[in-house]
């Protein structure tokens, strides 16, 4: 009985983060913002800048890892509110920890396709590459936990895209500057450098840092890789208990 609900909440996890994946990621206009976005950040970050390509590759992959995988989420659940079909999914014969895992795992997949596209291209053009299975973990912990992220927002009862955005917004704009991707973390005023770790961004870069360069991480990578695990479960969890309120007002 046991091994049979473990297969149909997975099956159910797997058809949700299908039906986002081809309903809403697929779509050309999403498609071509996550390609040309990064490119419009590369030129911004890269232009003027006497900066290593470690650090300009490195930089964009966190940057675009951390808005892509959390920039669709918090505008499919409102979306899904307005029109009436979210509610089936609360009243669905499913876990709530299912439903939030199936609507976050295609943010983390957008996500970590667009954050491959400065990596690859930083390779071509000669950037080091210090440790390959920290680039695994800094793509799928830092995508899962961005994901996790955006549908934490969207998981208040709201209908209005816009109120989600804005509060997304209001997170991730400042931990841009406080994350050591445009000034360091050893770099970073007193004042500053404890807000940073509160920030999965701050934790995910750091460990991007690992893979390309050894030199310029801050903390040790047990503790990012840690650190994005807490993440996500608090991110989670927080989500699946608005859930549960939301199931029961359904």
């Amino acid at each position: 009985m046991r091994y049979k609900r473990i297969q149909d909440e997975l099956s159910a996890l797997l058809l949700i983060a299908s039906k986002d994946i081809r309903i809403y990621y697929s779509k050309p206009p999403v498609i071509m913002f996550g390609l040309i976005w990064p490119f419009f950040m590369f030129l911004s970050f890269f232009i003027k800048r006497q900066i290593e390509p470690v650090e300009v590759f490195g930089g964009l992959s966190s940057m675009a890892l951390f808005f892509m995988a959390s920039s669709i989420g918090p505008v499919v659940i409102p979306i899904e509110r307005r029109q009436g079909t979210y509610d089936r999914f609360l009243s669905a014969p499913i876990s709530l920890f299912a439903l939030v895992l199936g609507k976050t795992l295609p943010g983390m997949i957008f996500g970590i396709s667009v954050a491959l596209v400065p990596l690859l291209i930083g390779f071509v053009l000669g950037a080091p590459l210090a440790n390959l299975p920290f680039i695994i973990l800094f793509l799928v912990l830092g995508g899962f936990s961005f994901s996790a992220l955006g549908i934490l927002f969207s998981s208040f009862q709201v209908q209005s895209t816009g109120s989600v955005m804005i509060g997304t917004n209001f997170i991730r704009l400042p931990s841009l500057f406080i994350s050591g991707i445009f000034l360091g973390l050893n770099e970073l005023p007193v004042v500053i450098l404890p807000l940073s770790f509160i920030s999965p961004l701050t934790y995910a870069h750091d460990l991007l840092n690992w893979a390309l360069d050894a030199e310029k991480a801050y903390l040790p990578w047990i503790i990012d890789i840690i650190g994005l695990v807490i993440f996500s479960l608090v991110f989670i969890r927080l989500s699946v208990m608005l859930h549960e309120r939301a199931r029961q007002k359904t």
